[in-house]
């Protein structure tokens, strides 16, 4: 139990590091120190008073960070007294929800939302074994069907966004204190509207989600309901002139909407396209570059495409390079590069071949100018222990044996 603890103690710390550099100025940190040390002496319970009490001064004084902060470690502590058994979880942040003003409120609800979401995918079996009550207005979510919950799940998100004014006025900066994460590109989503739409997006893209709910008759619209996220997210970028925003939700919507079917998006294609000029100058012009050479990488592989280059792939490639060398469209650009430069060499022949019947090779390469071939020859017993697990074992055998045969092959 206590290394148990410890362990929670040390993902709190990784969770909250940013804080120490207020350590002097932040009031709350006194409280948080006395909270770490119940951690370290394995005392979950008092803690969990402890932190019920920031939480209290929080509110009063209208600090959302902190109010925030309490709940994060508050429900780090639940898990390890409880488990995977997200109920205590979900009754809180039920309690948390009802007593929070704005914007605390809306990131309370999309937690809540979070956790009914990962309550049902761990326990999807057992829930899909419930009975379904039709109106069910039960608080008991133990009882609780599918629909009950995947409502409850859909709501919640919803209602997270709910107050986009003020949410897009809610400089999510304001939380760094407890944000985790790399916070270099953080300027790019710098709303807490921009944070949460970007928690609650990928779970309405849930097929499982969707379908459970339109067969239900309930939603229809989930498609409809992503796009009117986004367009409050880009039309508000739009308006303030913040360029780089702007471009990273218009790529962030392209990727949304890009066709999961096997084959060429024209419209993605085309919609990069348009997006290339328009965030020149901002760090989201690699990331497009990069989309780019990668659909151009891809279609040169397909025989019947109009558009695959690698040349194009390489060139793009550079020029996201270049443009924002510490990017991270220029990383996925050098592994583009890498890819493309790379050596490959794959040789088949058509199992086993009789005694005096011509061998059919069958061979295709990248990036190779000549095929070197010696054939050798070996007995069963030496075919069936042979392996070159390294290029010593290899460089071995070409050199101690000789060839019956060799030649080379031009491949250009």
């Amino acid at each position: 139990m206590k290394n148990a603890l410890q362990s929670f103690f040390l993902i709190l710390i990784l969770l909250f590091a940013g804080s120490s550099l207020l350590a002097q100025e932040n009031k709350y940190d006194d409280l948080f120190e006395k909270i770490d040390v119940l951690a370290e002496k394995q005392k979950a319970r008092p803690a969990l008073e402890l932190i019920k009490e920031v939480g209290e001064k929080a509110r009063k004084d209208g600090n959302t960070a902190m109010i925030i902060k309490s709940v994060m470690y508050s429900r780090l502590f639940q898990t390890y007294l409880n488990g995977n058994d997200l109920i205590p979880q979900i009754n809180m942040l039920r309690q948390d929800v009802l007593v929070a003003k704005q914007p605390e409120k809306s990131i309370l609800q999309s937690l809540l939302a979070e956790t009914y979401w990962n309550y049902y995918t761990i326990n999807a079996y057992k829930i899909g074994q419930r009975t379904q009550i039709e109106n069910d207005s039960t608080s008991d979510v133990s009882t609780w069907a599918v629909k009950r919950i995947l409502d409850e799940v859909q709501k919640n998100f919803e209602a997270s966004l709910k107050e986009v004014s003020l949410l897009q006025n809610f400089p999510v900066s304001k939380l760094s204190e407890i944000l985790k994460g790399d916070d270099k590109t953080r300027y790019l989503r710098p709303t807490l509207y921009d944070l949460l739409s970007h928690i609650t997006l990928p779970i309405y893209r849930n097929t499982q989600l969707q379908i459970l709910l339109i067969a239900d008759g309930k939603d229809t619209t989930f498609k409809e309901r992503s796009k009117h996220i986004f367009q409050n997210m880009i039309g508000f970028h739009k308006e303030t002139g913040n360029k780089a925003a702007y471009c990273d939700a218009e790529l962030a919507q392209l990727k949304y909407f890009k066709s999961e079917a096997y084959g060429f998006d024209t419209l993605y294609y085309r919609g990069l396209q348009k997006l290339e000029s328009e965030a020149e100058g901002t760090e989201v012009y690699s990331d497009i570059l990069y989309e780019l050479a990668k659909i151009y990488k891809e279609e040169a592989a397909n025989p019947k495409s109009t558009i695959g280059s690698l040349t194009k792939a390489l060139a793009l490639s550079e020029k996201a390079i270049k443009a924002f060398p510490n990017s991270v469209g220029a990383k996925n650009a050098e592994n583009v590069i890498a890819e493309i430069k790379a050596l490959s060499l794959t040789i088949q022949t058509n199992g086993d071949i009789p005694s005096d019947t011509p061998i059919e090779l069958k061979y295709s390469y990248k990036n190779f100018d000549s095929l070197y071939v010696k054939i050798f020859k070996i007995s069963h017993r030496e075919a069936r222990d042979l392996y070159f697990n390294n290029f010593e074992v290899y460089q071995q055998f070409v050199t101690r044996r000789k060839a019956v045969r060799s030649w080379v092959e031009a491949t250009t």
